[in-house]
């Protein structure tokens, strides 16, 4: 399933010590079959599925590979070939503007290869350029200065991209085919402020009506239900936004890999957090700026915790939410994570974001995994792994926009930390068949009217040392502790 997580930790060691080796990966593809089900939808078959129920089977476990039953890769599979490469891009040195260029194949010269560099900023491709051929023989490195342009620095975040390409063709693979690559972080990240860009002319407006808090200003309005402390409405230009309410998420669905070492069970409190929080406090006011500061603050009984919410309203109609977890036990399980779950409209299906992608990727496993600026559909976002589970997560992320096809949804924005985040056509329960594996298929999830949004701190690791009973590895771990993150809501008009 979901896995192959800290593959290049091993690797790491695997290469600092010539008496090594490793990484046999158990398995290749999935060994599923295509059948249908009652309604004629096709999934891949596996454990009893045909028929075979009341006999001795091992669920899924022939479904581990990492490429699909159809050959189609997972998101592993780009893992894999990034930490395998044989041409190692290492020991940039920003002074020289020099890389050192490190040969590993036994018989291949570097002659066969095309070796470029692309320096983004923000995200973006600015400048490009492929070197010389580079004869260096296996087993051999060099140092080689690059011709990149000068960039200026208080112009944003600036990434230097390296490739190698065939220039000839190998069998089964064609020229230009990529067979190594690699990312250095120029600059530091850059966030967006948490400060809002408020106007004393624009008042903004607050409302009590019964249980809803209304706060309103030029084009738009926002709206809390006082009993919940939850954000409900969030309203640009007199297009409501929500679907369903923002809530407090502490939960995934498990993974294989989660199953194996009985995490439904053992970490069952936090989805008992997740699925119902007691509001021991709700208030609201005005600060010096104009802008509207609404808290909400939970007790959390089952962790012995508390959560405060604090949502601060511009009145250039953006919103500022700030999770504040505290008081937590340090005898409690890990966090399987720690974030937001909130609901579009569907038609707010459109995703661009700069952070890690394009694929799948997460805390564990993004090696290969470049931070750059994506586009996609949220339909595409989602990996129908052959048992359902958690799927399409992405990591370190800047900034996610999310649009209708008008170009009109919000902007979410990193504040003190980047964020993960899934986007998808389901609920996040859609792919949890609760604390024992179940006989589920692909078919068993379906489009649903809406957008489902996790904007989290962290999401643990999915682990790869086996599906029988590890964990992933401590630093990808969320302990707990007191935890806080921030990001920022605010709207896209075209």
């Amino acid at each position: 399933g979901n896995s192959v997580g800290n593959l290049q930790d091993y690797w790491d060691v695997i290469e600092s010590y010539d008496i090594m080796q490793g990484g046999f990966i158990w398995d290749w593809v999935d060994q599923g079959l295509l059948a249908h089900d009652e309604n004629g939808n096709e999934y891949w078959a596996y454990g009893g599925h045909l028929g075979g129920a009341h006999l001795q089977h091992d669920q899924n476990f022939c479904l581990n590979g990492l490429i699909n039953a159809d050959r189609t890769p997972h998101p592993a599979l780009f893992e894999v070939k990034k930490v395998y490469q044989f041409i190692k891009f290492k020991n940039y040195d920003p002074k020289t503007n020099s890389i050192e260029i490190a040969n590993g194949f036994d018989f291949t010269s570097l002659a066969d290869f095309q070796i470029s560099w692309t320096l983004l900023e923000n995200g973006v491709a600015i400048a490009s350029r492929a070197l010389p051929t580079l004869d260096i023989a296996p087993g051999e490195s060099r140092r080689v200065t690059l011709d990149t342009p000068e960039y200026d620095e208080s112009a944003g975040e600036y990434f230097l991209n390296l490739s190698a390409t065939l220039s000839v063709k190998k069998p089964l693979l064609a020229v230009h085919t990529e067979l190594a690559s690699e990312q250095f972080a120029l600059t530091s990240v850059v966030l967006t402020s948490a400060t809002p860009k408020t106007s004393t002319n624009k008042n903004l407006n607050v409302d009590q009506q019964n249980s809803t808090l209304l706060v309103s200003g030029q084009g738009f309005q926002v709206a809390f239900d006082s009993q919940t402390g939850s954000l409900t409405e969030l309203s640009y230009s007199g297009q409501q936004i929500l679907k369903e309410a923002l809530k407090p998420n502490f939960w995934r669905a498990p993974t294989d890999n989660d199953f194996g070492y009985h995490m439904p069970k053992t970490h069952a409190v936090w989805k008992q957090v997740t699925e119902k929080q007691r509001l021991s406090d709700f208030s609201h006011k005005r600060l010096s700026d104009g802008s509207i500061r609404v808290a909400a603050r939970y007790d959390l009984p089952e962790v012995k915790g508390s959560l405060e919410i604090v949502y601060t309203v511009a009145n250039d109609g953006s919103v500022l939410v700030e999770n504040r977890l505290s008081n937590l036990s340090n005898k409690l399980p890990d966090l399987p994570r720690f974030g937001n779950n909130f609901i579009l409209q569907e038609e707010f299906a459109n995703a661009s974001w700069y952070g890690r992608g394009p694929f799948e990727n997460y805390s564990d496993r993004k090696t290969a995994a470049f931070i750059g600026r994506y586009d996609s559909s949220v339909s595409d976002l989602f990996f129908a792994y052959g048992r359902p589970q958690e799927n399409g997560y992405r990591t370190d992320t800047r900034w996610l926009e999310l649009t209708n096809d008008k170009g009109r949804g919000i902007a979410i924005l990193a504040v003190d930390t980047p964020f993960g985040f899934n986007a998808r056509h389901q609920y996040d329960s859609d792919f949890d068949p609760g604390t024992e594996k179940a006989q589920r298929k692909v078919s068993d999830i379906f489009h649903r009217p809406l957008v489902s949004v996790n904007i989290d701190h962290s999401q643990m690791g999915v682990g790869g040392d086996n599906s029988w009973g590890y964990r992933p590895h401590d630093q990808y771990l969320i302990a707990p502790r007191d935890l806080s993150y921030a990001y920022k809501i605010t709207p896209v008009q075209n």
